[in-house]
């Protein structure tokens, strides 16, 4: 049985409506859980960058206790940090042990200038009498000269 017109314009005019609803709830639906995946990967970011501090603020005590040690040792005589400037100067202690603790030693105080961060930075070991480069860290490693 065919629809008057103003039948048809009731009919169509109620099924519209339904249809955005159905189109809105979807929408809803799926912005929903894009907005709950993004912040559960936001939360996971933020607890393993805490977790990274956590760990970088540890390894920096850790150093700073083991120079406390090499000043008490005279392996270090004193060392200076302003800006890009770094000066290590090494006591005589430091030429009396081998070379893998001097490595070591230039590895604690490269911890110390980063704060516990896995990064390097490069510095010259100074002759705590003359003022002499006697050795450089590239950040990495030792050489002695």
């Amino acid at each position: 049985m065919p629809l008057s017109s103003e039948a048809r314009k009731q009919v169509g005019g109620k099924v519209r409506p339904e249809r955005r609803l159905r189109l809105v709830r979807a929408l809803l639906v799926v912005f929903g859980l894009v907005v709950i995946v993004i912040s559960v990967f936001v939360a996971q970011q933020s607890s393993e960058k805490q977790a990274a501090n956590e760990n970088a603020r540890l390894f920096y005590e850790i150093c700073k206790g083991k120079l406390k040690q090499a000043k008490e040792l005279d392996v270090l005589s004193d060392l200076k940090a302003k800006g890009s400037s770094i000066k290590v100067t090494v006591g005589p202690a430091f030429f009396t042990v081998p070379m893998d603790t001097q490595q070591e030693f230039a590895r604690t105080v490269n911890c110390f200038l980063v704060k516990g961060a896995g990064t390097g930075v490069s510095f010259d070991l100074l002759h705590w009498e003359t003022g002499r480069r006697v050795a450089s860290w590239n950040g990495d490693r030792l050489d002695v000269d």
